[in-house]
Protein backbone atom coordinates (compact mmCIF):
# COMPACT_ATOMS: atom_id res chain seq x y z
CA UNK A 1 0.00 0.00 0.00
CA UNK A 2 2.86 2.45 1.07
CA UNK A 3 4.91 1.41 -2.00
CA UNK A 4 2.06 2.09 -4.58
CA UNK A 5 1.63 5.68 -2.87
CA UNK A 6 5.08 6.44 -3.51
CA UNK A 7 5.23 5.24 -6.59
CA UNK A 8 2.41 8.00 -7.56
CA UNK A 9 4.50 10.34 -5.00
CA UNK A 10 7.21 10.02 -7.47
CA UNK A 11 5.71 9.94 -10.43
CA UNK A 12 3.93 13.13 -9.72
CA UNK A 13 7.71 14.57 -9.14
CA UNK A 14 9.03 13.14 -12.01
CA UNK A 15 6.09 14.53 -13.98
CA UNK A 16 6.57 17.79 -13.00
CA UNK A 17 10.34 17.98 -13.35
CA UNK A 18 9.79 16.89 -16.73
CA UNK A 19 6.58 19.07 -17.79
CA UNK A 20 4.70 15.63 -18.21
CA UNK A 21 1.36 15.14 -18.11
CA UNK A 22 0.43 13.43 -14.87
CA UNK A 23 -2.15 10.86 -16.41
CA UNK A 24 0.18 8.89 -18.37
CA UNK A 25 1.36 5.99 -16.57
CA UNK A 26 3.77 5.15 -13.82
CA UNK A 27 7.20 4.08 -15.20
CA UNK A 28 8.79 0.96 -14.36
CA UNK A 29 11.59 2.95 -13.45
CA UNK A 30 9.37 4.88 -11.00
CA UNK A 31 8.11 1.73 -9.37
CA UNK A 32 11.55 0.31 -9.17
CA UNK A 33 12.46 3.42 -7.42
CA UNK A 34 9.49 3.53 -5.09
CA UNK A 35 9.63 0.02 -4.06
CA UNK A 36 13.71 0.44 -2.83
CA UNK A 37 12.63 3.72 -1.09
CA UNK A 38 9.82 1.52 0.34
CA UNK A 39 12.38 -1.64 1.68
CA UNK A 40 14.59 1.29 2.93
CA UNK A 41 11.81 2.76 5.15
CA UNK A 42 10.82 -0.75 6.35
CA UNK A 43 14.57 -1.43 7.43
CA UNK A 44 15.01 1.82 8.84
CA UNK A 45 11.59 1.33 11.06
CA UNK A 46 13.48 -2.29 12.28
CA UNK A 47 16.48 -1.15 12.97
CA UNK A 48 14.97 1.90 15.23
CA UNK A 49 12.36 0.13 16.86
CA UNK A 50 14.30 -2.86 17.70
CA UNK A 51 16.83 -0.13 19.61
CA UNK A 52 14.04 0.81 21.12
CA UNK A 53 12.46 -2.13 22.48
CA UNK A 54 16.26 -2.78 23.81
CA UNK A 55 16.99 0.51 25.41
CA UNK A 56 13.22 -0.17 27.07
CA UNK A 57 14.34 -3.18 29.25
CA UNK A 58 18.15 -1.83 29.44
CA UNK A 59 19.84 -2.37 26.29
CA UNK A 60 21.24 -6.10 27.00
CA UNK A 61 18.27 -8.22 25.79
CA UNK A 62 18.18 -10.27 22.34
CA UNK A 63 14.63 -10.38 20.48
CA UNK A 64 14.44 -13.68 21.51
CA UNK A 65 14.81 -13.11 25.54
CA UNK A 66 12.31 -9.58 24.91
CA UNK A 67 10.02 -12.04 23.78
CA UNK A 68 9.74 -14.57 26.10
CA UNK A 69 9.38 -11.49 28.76
CA UNK A 70 6.63 -10.58 27.01
CA UNK A 71 4.85 -13.63 26.91
CA UNK A 72 5.78 -14.43 30.56
CA UNK A 73 4.53 -10.66 31.43
CA UNK A 74 0.47 -12.30 30.40
CA UNK A 75 1.09 -15.35 31.73
CA UNK A 76 2.81 -15.59 35.01
CA UNK A 77 3.95 -17.25 37.11
CA UNK A 78 4.67 -19.90 34.05
CA UNK A 79 7.11 -22.69 33.17
CA UNK A 80 8.69 -22.59 29.50
CA UNK A 81 6.34 -25.65 28.83
CA UNK A 82 3.95 -22.99 29.57
CA UNK A 83 5.22 -20.67 27.35
CA UNK A 84 5.70 -22.69 24.75
CA UNK A 85 2.10 -24.04 25.10
CA UNK A 86 0.54 -20.23 25.28
CA UNK A 87 3.17 -18.67 22.29
CA UNK A 88 3.82 -20.41 19.09
CA UNK A 89 7.32 -17.68 18.76
CA UNK A 90 8.60 -19.30 21.71
CA UNK A 91 7.65 -22.80 20.52
CA UNK A 92 9.27 -21.78 17.42
CA UNK A 93 12.62 -20.91 19.39
CA UNK A 94 15.96 -23.27 19.48
CA UNK A 95 15.94 -23.53 22.87
CA UNK A 96 13.77 -21.48 24.93
CA UNK A 97 14.34 -23.10 28.93
CA UNK A 98 17.98 -21.57 28.06
CA UNK A 99 17.02 -18.38 27.11
CA UNK A 100 14.69 -18.46 30.21
CA UNK A 101 18.43 -19.51 32.75
CA UNK A 102 19.98 -16.22 30.80
CA UNK A 103 16.92 -13.60 31.85
CA UNK A 104 17.40 -15.48 35.22
CA UNK A 105 21.39 -14.39 35.02
CA UNK A 106 20.40 -11.46 33.76
CA UNK A 107 18.27 -10.91 36.83
CA UNK A 108 15.44 -10.07 35.10
CA UNK A 109 12.96 -13.08 35.98
CA UNK A 110 12.60 -15.14 39.29
CA UNK A 111 11.61 -18.17 40.32
CA UNK A 112 8.18 -18.01 41.99
CA UNK A 113 8.53 -18.37 45.57
CA UNK A 114 5.46 -20.17 46.04
CA UNK A 115 5.83 -22.96 43.15
CA UNK A 116 10.04 -23.01 43.67
CA UNK A 117 11.20 -26.03 42.54
CA UNK A 118 8.27 -29.42 41.98
CA UNK A 119 9.57 -33.06 42.49
CA UNK A 120 9.45 -33.30 38.75
CA UNK A 121 11.81 -30.10 38.40
CA UNK A 122 8.96 -28.02 37.41
CA UNK A 123 9.70 -23.96 38.07
CA UNK A 124 7.39 -21.26 37.69
CA UNK A 125 8.61 -17.55 36.66
CA UNK A 126 8.22 -14.35 36.94
CA UNK A 127 8.94 -10.93 35.70
CA UNK A 128 11.15 -9.25 38.41
CA UNK A 129 9.22 -6.10 39.69
CA UNK A 130 11.83 -3.90 38.60
CA UNK A 131 11.20 -5.26 34.91
CA UNK A 132 8.16 -5.37 34.69
CA UNK A 133 7.24 -1.72 33.91
CA UNK A 134 10.25 -1.87 31.09
CA UNK A 135 8.37 -4.85 29.15
CA UNK A 136 4.87 -3.00 29.23
CA UNK A 137 6.66 -0.30 27.53
CA UNK A 138 8.00 -2.83 25.30
CA UNK A 139 4.81 -4.35 24.44
CA UNK A 140 2.76 -1.43 23.62
CA UNK A 141 5.49 0.03 20.75
CA UNK A 142 6.09 -3.93 19.79
CA UNK A 143 6.43 -3.04 15.68
CA UNK A 144 6.78 -6.39 14.84
CA UNK A 145 3.29 -7.29 15.33
CA UNK A 146 1.65 -4.39 13.43
CA UNK A 147 3.36 -5.91 10.13
CA UNK A 148 2.60 -9.56 10.65
CA UNK A 149 -0.49 -11.25 9.90
CA UNK A 150 -2.58 -13.05 12.93
CA UNK A 151 -1.03 -16.69 12.47
CA UNK A 152 -2.22 -18.06 16.05
CA UNK A 153 0.81 -16.65 17.60
CA UNK A 154 -0.97 -18.29 21.26
CA UNK A 155 -3.64 -20.22 21.68
CA UNK A 156 -5.47 -18.25 23.77
CA UNK A 157 -5.45 -14.32 24.44
CA UNK A 158 -7.28 -14.50 27.64
CA UNK A 159 -4.76 -15.37 30.80
CA UNK A 160 -5.91 -18.01 33.08
CA UNK A 161 -5.95 -17.52 36.64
Amino acid sequence: MHCARLALVLHIVHCEEQSIDPLTPVTPETMGQAIALTEWFLNEAHRVYAMFAGEQIGGELTAEQCEVMKVLQKWEPATVRDLKYRSRVVQKMENPDRIMKELLELDKVICDPAEGVGNHGTVRYRIKKSTADAVVAVTRTDFSKENESNDGDSADDTPRK
